[in-house]
């Protein structure tokens, strides 16, 4: 069942699989971090790359501030684990292989050709209620989201 999340509302609680092999539950993240969900359309896509070499650039900024990303897309684990050893991605990426949990936040690509059945390109930022307090969503997989708005919602969230 897919949802239109809004920001002041609960998040759905999932667990999934990273790339390491490790299995990580949200609500485990976002209890003890500030979490940005990063969905995303592929690994190897060439948007999808420089959108994780920016947040891997910014990493250390994120996790000064207690903050922790969360990759996920509905590629499999393994090709997870070649992408992130490929460009050095220092944060998981999730394995949303059934695209159940994409569905759940409404970030389900319908029938648009080579898209189909992936992942929108979204930041959902999680404070540590769970609750959704920063949201954006492109139907346009060339679209990269505003990485200093991310930033700076995270850092007022710490102050």
């Amino acid at each position: 069942m897919s949802k239109n999340l809004e920001v002041g509302e609960s998040v759905p609680d999932f667990e999934l699989p990273e790339a390491s092999t490790d299995t990580i539950r949200l609500s485990d993240v976002y209890s003890s971090h500030t979490t940005v969900l990063a969905f995303y359309q592929s690994d190897f896509g060439m948007m999808c790359t420089v959108e994780f070499m920016k947040l891997t650039e910014m990493y250390p900024q994120f996790k000064d501030l207690g903050v922790q990303i969360l990759g996920i897309s509905t590629n499999s684990m393994f090709t997870h684990a070649g992408w992130k050893s490929r460009i050095m991605i220092p944060f998981p990426l999730l394995a949303d292989f059934d695209a159940s949990v994409t569905e759940l936040y409404g970030v389900l690509e319908g029938d648009i050709g080579y898209l189909e059945g992936r992942s929108k390109r979204a930041i959902f930022v999680i404070n540590k209620e769970g609750i959704l307090v920063y949201k954006w969503v492109t139907d346009n997989p060339a679209l990269e989201p505003d990485y200093d708005k991310i930033l700076t919602v995270c850092k007022n969230m710490s102050d």
